[in-house]
């Protein structure tokens, strides 16, 4: 079913009610006077759409891991070599997320592919 929508001003009669239901609509809101008829979005079919918040910019060692396809091990690794940077909030290690693209960059510098 494709999504409609009907705005009624004033108030509907029992006839448009049942009409407006036949079709499989639902009232949604009313204000002023007026609804505003229409289809729900199926839950199981709905995207979640999650808030708007700022960027992060400290990953955990793991979440760094993860978009480097390494290991937390590995991760260590890196840090304990100097090869990306981490620093400590309290007791806690982060990698700042331009550290992880400089390794990338640094790694993919002289990277050069070649075609037969």
């Amino acid at each position: 079913m494709s999504a409609r929508t009907v705005i009624v001003h004033g108030a509907a009669d029992s006839v448009l009610e049942a009409a407006l239901r036949a079709v499989g609509l639902v009232a949604l809101s009313e204000a002023d006077g007026t609804t505003v008829w229409g289809t729900r979005p199926d839950p199981a079919t709905t995207a979640k759409v999650e808030p708007a918040r700022p960027e992060r910019r400290l990953l955990t060692i793991a979440e760094a891991g993860r978009i480097l396809g390494v290991g937390r091990s590995m991760m260590y690794q890196l840090i304990a070599r100097g090869d990306i940077e981490s620093v400590h909030v309290g007791r806690c290690a982060r990698v700042p997320v331009d550290a992880v693209d400089r390794l990338v960059d640094r790694l993919c510098d002289g990277y050069v592919t070649r075609t037969s």
